[in-house]
């Protein structure tokens, strides 16, 4: 089988599904993620099976103005889980 002639990569849920409603792409999406969407009707899930992925994930915020405390309780909960610890990047 010939590879696809288009291809993107994005990690935006919002532009993969702007990008599968408007066009014949596929796309990998989380399986609750999936069988959420297709309760719409507006795509269909292939039944395939991945081997199990894992990539680095990262949180972004704006430097101004800050996280709010809460906000701050939450970076500070994942670095502990993820071991990134206080000194994870900025």
């Amino acid at each position: 089988m010939d590879a696809p002639v288009a291809t993107v990569e994005s990690m935006s849920f919002l532009t993969n599904r702007a990008l599968i409603l408007a066009s014949e792409l596929i796309t990998v999406w989380p399986e609750h993620l999936a069988d959420v969407e297709a309760r719409t009707g507006l795509i269909k899930v292939l039944p395939l099976e991945l081997a199990k992925t894992e990539r680095p994930l990262g949180v972004w915020w704006r430097t101004a103005p800050g996280l709010s405390p809460s906000a701050q309780l939450i970076v500070e909960a994942l670095r502990t889980v993820s071991g990134a610890g206080a000194g994870g990047r900025h």
